[in-house]
Formats: C-alpha cells, structure tokens, sequence
C-alpha cells in the first residue's frame, strides 16, 4: 500500500514538473520568435470574484498601448499584479507572427518549479522501487 502511494506521488509529482517545463519551455521559445515592442500602461481593469467562503477578491490587470505596425494598438493583461504598477510604466511586449501579444514572462522560475517537481517526484518513485 505504502509502495504504491510513493510511486503514484512520484508519477504525479514527475507529469506535473514535465508539464511545468514544456509550458516554461514554450513560452520562452515563442518570447525568443517575437517581435519587441515598447508598451505603457494606460489603464487597469479590476475583476470582482467571490473565493471560498465568500470572500471578495479583487484582481488588477493593466491594459497596455504599445506602436505597431503604423498605428497605436492596445492589450489586454491576462495577468494579474498586486501591487498594481503606476501608470505610465513602460515594459517590452512580445508580438508574435500570429499577432499574439505577450508580456516578458519568469519563464525561468517556471522551468526551475517544474525541474524540481520532476526530480521530486523521480526521487519518490526511486524509493518506491528500492526500500519497498
């Protein structure tokens, strides 16, 4: 019974480490095939949502205008920042050939959580063979 729960916990803690990785990997290769652009944020958009036990949470994105291809565009966040940064920051964004715009991701934190969540997980499942 022990056996087998060290070596599912292994296996699990291996896919979700891999998947961690190719995800960080991705982003990093669809950074490196884009085109930069200078970005300043212009406004924010506040989310309301109710979490567990009812409990209100607000989410900040900031919404961008950035110069592209003759004219002045604007993104959108998908990603939440607390504190929020004041506007008229500039950043780099990330345009890729399918028009898809990105802001410059720690896809390198995101590769050294899915580096250790697979050696976590090879460890237990290592175990799992040898001490059971």
């Amino acid at each position: 019974m022990i056996k087998t729960a060290f070596a599912a916990f292994g296996v699990l803690f291996v896919l979700v480490g891999i998947g961690v990785l190719i995800g960080g990997l991705a982003t990093n290769n669809a950074i490196k095939n884009s085109r930069e652009v200078s970005g300043t944020i212009v406004d924010f958009i506040k989310r309301r949502v109710r979490g567990k036990h009812g409990h209100m949470h607000t989410y900040v994105y900031p919404v961008y205008e950035y110069y592209d291809g003759g004219e002045t565009k604007r993104h959108e966040s998908n990603v939440s920042v607390m504190p929020p940064k004041p506007l008229g920051t500039e950043t780099t964004l990330y345009i890729s050939e399918d028009g898809k715009v990105r802001e410059k991701q720690s896809t390198s934190i995101m590769i050294l959580v899915g580096s250790i969540f697979a050696v976590i997980g090879a460890v237990f499942a290592v175990l799992s063979l040898v001490m059971f």
